[in-house]
């Protein structure tokens, strides 16, 4: 069953102009290139296409259905970043559900809380969290739980904050509907970061300031790396500061850079502040573009 025909048979009817965010694969482009290149799980790197991270979406849909949740309820997600917390997002969106992100770094007692007061009625996590899901609700352990088969835009985009925040999810999105490839870090740190873009020849730089900030710190090995690949530099949910704009200019000279802030409510990115915030003579109070 196709993702649309998922989302039709919860409607119970035609969607009609209706898009479902979990539906953001372009089925007209080639579905055999890759969407993520996993680099957390418990074998890594691990490739996924564009077919297999739909199939495994559907899958969870199919599945979230089979289980008689009512349109509405809410799946939690507890988990560090991989690809299968992507098809488990678009999967529940496809059922008509609404997807829980749960910080994974909480203390147990926290998350508990968090389930709690969500109303959550089932939880998708990794095996090392686990032991934090409450005894009173269904759990689905990525590991053994098969969700899918593993296997445009040039563009790679590395993603390395948590998906459970709306700046990694959002351009997780933003990459699915672009039609290009995620290179997923399973949490940040410097070195993987910087190892990542020239392995992987990443084009996209995706981050929080406070990232940028710590990864220019590792001169010696930034120094030894080939960063030419990187064409765009995304930062957002907090500001940029001149300083911090002039060690980007000199380890990125040519690249374009963005802040971009949204709100965590609302999913997308709302705002852009672009233009003259990209370059080092800012006015007092910067543009800010706005996309409808």
């Amino acid at each position: 069953m196709s993702a649309r025909a998922i989302i039709s048979e919860r409607e119970g009817a035609s969607t009609g102009n209706f898009y479902n965010l979990g539906d953001l694969i372009d089925k007209s482009r080639d579905l055999r290139k890759i969407a993520v290149i996993d680099l957390g799980g418990e074998t890594a790197p691990r490739e996924f296409s564009f077919d297999a991270l739909d199939r495994m979406a559907n899958g969870v849909a199919r599945g979230l259905l089979a289980c008689g949740l009512a349109r509405g309820e809410r799946v939690a997600l507890l988990s560090a970043n991989r690809a299968e917390y992507l098809a488990a997002y678009y999967g529940i969106m496809r059922a008509g559900l609404v997807a829980v992100p749960v910080n994974c770094k909480f203390p147990r007692a926290l998350i508990d809380v968090v389930l709690r007061d969500s109303g959550a009625r089932l939880v998708f996590c990794d095996p090392s969290r686990r032991p934090d899901c409450p005894p009173t609700l269904p759990v689905v352990d990525f590991v053994h739980t098969r969700l899918g088969g593993q296997d445009g835009s040039r563009h790679r985009y590395l993603i390395a904050a948590p998906l459970y925040h709306m700046n990694a999810l959002a351009l997780a999105k933003l990459a699915c509907a672009a039609h290009a490839t995620i290179v997923l870090l399973p949490q940040f740190t410097t070195t993987a970061y910087i190892e990542a873009i020239e392995r992987f020849r990443c084009t996209w730089l995706t981050s929080v300031p406070p990232m940028i900030a710590m990864m220019l710190k590792e001169k010696a090995l930034l120094a030894k790396t080939d960063l030419s690949s990187v064409e765009f530099l995304r930062m957002g949910s907090a500001p940029v500061s001149p300083v911090l704009m002039a060690g980007i200019r000199e380890i990125f000279p040519t690249t374009v850079v963005t802040n971009a802030y949204g709100t965590t409510e609302a999913g997308p990115v709302v705002f852009e502040v672009s233009g003259p915030h990209a370059r080092l003579s800012q006015p007092a109070r910067p543009q800010a573009t706005v996309h409808r």
